[in-house]
């Protein structure tokens, strides 16, 4: 989304994505005391102007934000300085939003990577299919795949007993939780509240005949992925698909859809990983995150191609 919204407005992606972060922390549900609404902020007034739909969807507020910001633009002659001020502070009062538009163009001009790919170390790394979350072979380490909290490391319902979970405490996707389960060693000494970096190492991959599945998690104290809601058995989820793009915008090899496409839907926290100016969406192809691709062992710089 975040690239689509670049591409309409011809706002740089790590300007767009330093802006979304100041204005909403990525939430898409937020509501300011002054009235702005949704993931943009856009005040009631602009969103009738220059919105389609809800300001509290994404998909919505991100193409409403391509064309607002793509009007500023213009309007300043290419000036971004002023252009985002004017976002902030009106047209009409473009010095008032200096302040604003300086702290967004520092952001964006020092990436923030909160989160890289987990599974970078891994000696013949192989995607296999996508089902409550992406199952992979081979052997080596697997990472934490950004800042957070350990909130589980095993359990006995998982082949090989291992479900080990995070709870994301920076980025997009920050209050959510993902796992890794299956045949993993837990590195020793893991432990449920370790605060962990997308640099601690969280297990070993055995090599063992079930490889690992990994995607996003149900609060602590389950040990089930979310897509679990989804899952009939055989099916391809939402939610495995959402994990296997967020993956592949890491540097890892995305997850092989089952037979019979993609099944449920995702939450809103979780629709920028998808980008919809490209015609894809939780069981399309295409997309990725903040439209980045890269190769194995990437990191995600928010708001970098």
């Amino acid at each position: 989304m975040v690239a689509g919204a670049s591409r309409a407005s011809g706002v740089p992606v790590p300007v767009v994505a330093a802006q979304i972060d100041l204005e909403s922390a990525w939430d898409p549900s937020v509501t300011s005391p002054a009235g702005a609404e949704g993931i943009a902020q856009f005040e009631p007034g602009t969103w009738s102007e220059w919105g389609k739909g809800s300001p509290f969807v994404p998909r919505d507020a991100f193409r409403a934000y391509g064309r607002f910001m793509g009007h500023l633009l213009g309007a300043e002659q290419g000036n971004l300085r002023n252009a985002l001020a004017a976002y902030n502070a009106g047209e009409g009062n473009v010095q008032a939003g200096y302040g604003y538009a300086d702290e967004i163009l520092k952001a964006a001009a020092t990436p923030r990577v909160p989160y890289r790919n987990p599974l970078r170390d891994v000696r013949g790394l192989t995607a296999g299919r996508i089902d409550m979350g992406v199952d992979y072979g081979g052997t080596g380490p697997i990472y934490a795949l950004g800042p957070g909290v350990i909130t589980n490391v095993y359990n006995s319902g998982w082949p090989g007993g291992t479900f080990i979970s995070e709870r994301l405490t920076e980025g997009p996707l920050a209050g959510h939780y993902v796992y890794a389960a299956e045949d993993i060693a837990p590195e020793p000494g893991l432990a449920v509240g370790q605060q962990v970096t997308s640099a601690t190492q969280i297990g070993t991959l055995t090599g063992g005949p079930s490889g690992i599945e990994t995607g996003f998690a149900e609060p602590p104290g389950t040990g089930y992925a979310l897509g679990r809601s989804q899952f009939t058995g055989s099916n391809t989820t939402a939610y495995g698909k959402a994990y296997s793009d967020l993956l592949k915008g890491l540097g890892a090899p995305p997850g092989v859809v089952q037979q019979g496409g993609v099944t449920g839907d995702v939450p809103s926290w979780l629709h920028w990983l998808t980008n919809p100016f490209s015609g894809s969406g939780p069981g399309g192809g295409g997309g990725g995150v903040y439209g980045m691709g890269g190769a194995t062992g990437s990191t995600l710089l928010v708001g970098s191609e």
